[in-house]
């Protein structure tokens, strides 16, 4: 569109300038001041030309600033969804060793699952979970669960661990874990 505009205002500025250049008395229609008019139309044509294609830059990169906005959005969304999977998967494996008695391996995940539920604490995705009461239990418990694994480990007295409390809040947050998962996989958000 931009290409067509100016040729087409090329054509007509041309055809101004011939018709200026004939307007003139006998004397002046030189071909120093033809070239001299043509120069003059030519640097304002360019000027305008310019201007036009600063206008398509800035709209480009308007449209290419929204672009990788959405692009950051969605990949910060699946971040955060594959965030959320690993901390289910963590609690599966927590489980499994709680059930088969490996309180060792049980503490190790425990303390990962931890530190994967701190992490999401800051993705700014998740922020509208993790600032409800509900996640902040999680991580209460989890670390509860994880003094008490830890402590009956070094009291080498594994029969003061309540395995199914334990269990019971990893349900609880494979729960919760899923919920916020399913939102954000299902339900269109704002994300800054």
């Amino acid at each position: 569109m931009l290409r067509k505009n100016s040729i087409i205002i090329f054509i007509i500025g041309i055809l101004f300038i011939t018709v200026i250049f004939y307007q003139l008395p006998k004397n002046d229609k030189t071909t120093l001041v033809y070239i001299s008019l043509f120069g003059s139309f030519l640097s304002l044509f360019g000027l305008i030309l310019a201007y036009y294609q600063i206008l398509s830059l800035k709209q480009l990169s308007i449209k290419t600033e929204k672009a990788v906005t959405i692009s950051n959005q969605r990949l910060q969304k699946v971040l955060s969804i594959s965030e959320l999977s690993k901390s289910k998967k963590l609690v599966e494996e927590i489980q499994h060793f709680l059930h088969s008695d490996n309180f060792s391996g049980a503490l190790i995940r425990l303390t990962d699952l931890k530190e994967t539920l701190i992490q999401t604490k800051y993705n700014e995705s998740l922020e509208k979970f993790t600032l409800l009461k509900a996640y902040k239990t999680i991580l209460t418990n989890t670390a509860i669960d994880i003094n008490s694994i830890n402590s009956s480990i070094i009291k080498k007295s594994c029969d003061k661990i309540d395995k199914a409390l334990i269990i019971n809040n990893l349900e609880i947050t494979k729960s919760k874990l899923i919920e916020f998962e399913n939102e954000l996989k299902f339900k269109d958000h704002d994300i800054r």
